[in-house]
């Protein structure tokens, strides 16, 4: 009889999401030299992932997200420089991020949300390539967030419920559609070049400790339909040129400082201003 590991070699993709399977993940995985596809997302996996995955070098979307897997996330992951798609959001994963995942040049998706990671993020995570989508919100992250003046096809980028602090850092994509820095420490005033996101339809910065007055270059957000900024140390008026953004749908900026009148806010369906 032929050794069932004569056919791992012919295997390319496995779709096992969704189901009840429990357990660890087989060591044997690591023998699926040529797999290109693994979803084993809400099977109610766990144990740690170490010697598991990171030989698969040539996958090209993992997605491990929603089960019960814990332990660091395996520096070798970086190897795998064909990856476009990395999803490991709701686990128990902890340690800090992997430098070496910085270092995937095709990386496209990346998702580490509703973990327990901590520490400081590489400055290289800034300058991923081929980024579109970075959710690393829901951790124990620290530290000042690099600029991602270089990460210039990102879309979405979710930072919200960690620790990060000191300055909102810079962003340099022109496709930048959602951003979301809640519930930080980040100090200082909302920068003026966030008017460079010409694209930018969610802006959320609530509960930071944000000071000095919204810049009047958000006049240029034309596509901004949700923007919340409460809970902060905002203070000045309201810019009337908020009144020239035809596509808001929510204005948030309770618990600030904010004097003075309120600009022209009529079709506004969701204000928040005390």
């Amino acid at each position: 009889t032929c050794s069932r590991a004569l056919f791992y070699p012919f295997i390319f993709q496995l779709q096992l999401w969704g189901n009840n399977l429990f357990g660890s993940i087989p060591s044997s995985f690591s023998l699926l030299v040529n797999l290109r596809t693994l979803y084993l997302d809400k099977c109610q996996l766990s144990g740690d992932i170490y010697d598991k995955v990171e030989k698969l070098r040539r996958l090209q979307h993992l997605d491990l997200s929603f089960n019960k897997l814990r332990g660091k996330i395996p520096h070798g992951m970086g190897g795998i420089s064909s990856l476009l798609d990395l999803r490991l959001s709701h686990n128990h994963f902890s340690g800090a991020f992997p430098i070496s995942l910085a270092s995937l040049p095709h990386l496209q998706t990346l998702l580490l949300d509703n973990n327990a990671l901590g520490g400081s993020l590489p400055t290289n995570v800034g300058k991923m390539p081929s980024l579109v989508t970075l959710r690393i919100h829901e951790n124990d992250f620290m530290g000042r967030l690099p600029d991602f003046t270089d990460a210039v096809y990102l879309e979405e980028a979710h930072f919200d419920e960690n620790y990060f602090l000191g300055n909102i850092p810079t962003f340099g994509s022109n496709r930048l559609r959602s951003l979301y820095l809640g519930r930080n420490e980040f100090t200082g005033s909302l920068p003026e070049s966030i008017g460079r996101i010409s694209k930018l339809e969610d802006l959320y910065v609530q509960r930071n400790k944000l000071n000095g007055r919204i810049p009047s270059s958000i006049s240029k957000l034309t596509a901004l339909e949700n923007i919340d900024l409460s809970f902060n140390k905002l203070s000045g008026s309201i810019p009337d040129a908020i009144s020239g953004l035809m596509q808001l749908r929510e204005l948030v900026l309770n618990d600030n400082r904010l004097t003075g009148g309120l600009p022209d806010i009529g079709k506004i369906k969701r204000l928040e201003i005390a």
